[in-house]
């Protein structure tokens, strides 16, 4: 009788480990969109400000505001619109006039949205902005048929990443001192985006842009180490 329970045993315990076996070789899901990595880019705007943006403010905010979330590909560039690249979702994507239709944006989102994401230009259009980065990134996104999900999720990005930043405005320093700071304060090497202050040739730190693995948004390190105005990682700029 012993013996018998002990191949019984045996039995049970194959059939459970080629069960586990079958279920590990089963093929993933597709995934929805074809991009493979997230650049999320803070605007730091008294230098927009001074650069690139003619702001209807003569103060703008003095702390780092939500420029986008893109998705990138395999090439670490930017996914093309799209209304101008269909094969880079298979959701059901939220157009932005639905988005004005089903008012997705309103309540407290909409607050944090205000605070976090203005548009430096003109704050009375800030729905304006919103809704072009959602046309030109947000529907390639993970979240194309959730604009209240691409939406928070930045906005959460945002809140954790500013949280933990403490860059001093008003002192220059190298692209790679700069660039080594923010890995201390929040653990992933961003690209460090320089733009030219208008009227002189002084360079300013613009952005500071992040990179996240697709699915968890992961913060890993970019392999880009600027962008814009620099040409080196010995580059002088200012945080103004």
């Amino acid at each position: 009788m012993e013996r018998i329970a002990i191949r019984e045993l045996i039995k049970t315990v194959v059939v459970v480990l080629m069960s586990c076996l079958l279920v590990g070789s089963q093929p993933m899901q597709p995934s929805a969109t074809t991009f493979v990595s997230y650049l999320f880019a803070l605007t730091w705007p008294p230098s927009a400000c001074a650069s690139t943006i003619r702001c209807k403010s003569s103060q703008p905010p003095r702390h780092f505001t939500i420029h986008g979330l893109w998705p990138q590909d395999g090439s670490n560039r930017g996914v093309r619109p799209y209304k101008k690249n269909r094969q880079c979702s298979t959701l059901k994507v939220v157009w932005p006039i639905d988005i004005i239709q089903l008012k997705m944006l309103g309540g407290n989102l909409e607050q944090q949205l205000n605070q976090s994401w203005p548009n430096l230009k003109d704050d009375n259009l800030n729905v304006i902005f919103w809704l072009d980065e959602w046309a030109k990134h947000g529907m390639c996104s993970d979240y194309g048929d959730n604009p209240v999900a691409y939406f928070s999720t930045a906005i959460n990005l945002s809140n954790n990443l500013v949280s933990g930043l403490n860059l001093v405005p008003g002192i220059a320093d190298t692209v790679d001192n700069i660039a080594n700071t923010v890995y201390k304060q929040v653990k992933g090497r961003p690209v460090i985006h320089c733009v030219t202050r208008r009227a002189s040739a002084q360079k300013l730190l613009g952005e500071l842009r992040f990179c996240y693995k697709k699915g968890h948004l992961t913060i890993q390190n970019c392999t880009r180490l600027y962008s814009g105005d620099c040409n080196s990682g010995r580059d002088s700029i200012t945080l103004l």
